[in-house]
């Protein structure tokens, strides 16, 4: 009879705090997620801005990197994170308070610096909201062509994925870039390995053209590609790609 009402008590202490952590929680994971979006919006900019230096180089007579590609760095930037609307609720300002610009490199004149600037509002519950500058980099080598002088003919660049047997000479290879079509139903076909426990919802399944499996999201892992530019020199015994290794 003395601990009648601990229950409520101990309740209105705990429910609270359990409240407090997750929503806390919940903020770190969105601002983490924004970042990442960021990031990768960026660094897909970057690659993209870097085949027009070789134009730009020849305009002006030189091999230097200048600031007028920052132009096409932000245009395909803003493409990029077109789809990321949960951005807006991170940043401030939203998608348009993102400053990206382009600067060379001070060490190498053939390399440039993505920048993207932006401020992140934290909305903290209790505490309230405080804001937290935020600047990612990305360091990206210029296409300004190919001569003699710049190393072994026989030592070029390839890309390659970390879980593939095979190197690819091209960036635009179709098995580094997955075509994906959405059907009614997957007829006999087994689940990928990441989907394999999931259900499909509304009969609606994401198959890629070259693929013989099914994915229940359009944003699965095994829909993804990891790509990397390395030398041709340490892919070790991988053999070409049948599409664009011939």
């Amino acid at each position: 009879m003395n601990n009648r009402g601990s229950a409520t008590v101990e309740a209105c202490i705990t429910v609270p705090l359990f409240l407090f952590f997750m929503l806390f929680v919940f903020c770190i994971g969105a601002t983490i997620y924004a970042d990442c979006c960021i990031c990768q919006s960026l660094s897909d900019a970057a690659v993209y801005s870097s085949k027009y230096c070789y134009l730009e180089s020849r305009i002006r007579k030189n091999d230097e990197v200048s600031v007028m590609c920052t132009g096409v760095l932000y245009t395909q930037f803003c493409k990029n994170i077109e789809n990321a609307k949960f951005v807006d609720k991170v940043v401030a300002g939203g998608r348009k308070g993102i400053v990206v610009t382009a600067l060379p490199d001070a060490t190498d004149r053939k390399v440039f610096m993505a920048n993207a600037s932006f401020v992140i509002n934290i909305h903290a519950p209790i505490i309230g909201s405080f804001h937290m500058p935020r600047s990612i980099k990305v360091r990206q080598k210029a296409f300004l062509g190919y001569g003699k002088e710049d190393g072994n003919e026989a030592d070029y660049y390839v890309y390659v994925t970390p879980n593939e047997s095979v190197y690819h000479l091209s960036r635009g290879c179709s098995h580094l870039n997955i075509s994906v079509e959405e059907r009614n139903g997957h007829g006999r076909m087994e689940p990928c390995a990441f989907c394999k426990n999931k259900k499909v919802e509304s009969g609606k399944v994401y198959i890629a053209k070259t693929g013989d499996v099914y994915h229940t999201n359009p944003h699965c892992l095994g829909l993804k590609r990891t790509v990397m530019r390395v030398r041709k020199s340490s892919v070790g015994g991988l053999s070409p790609c049948t599409r664009c290794g011939r």
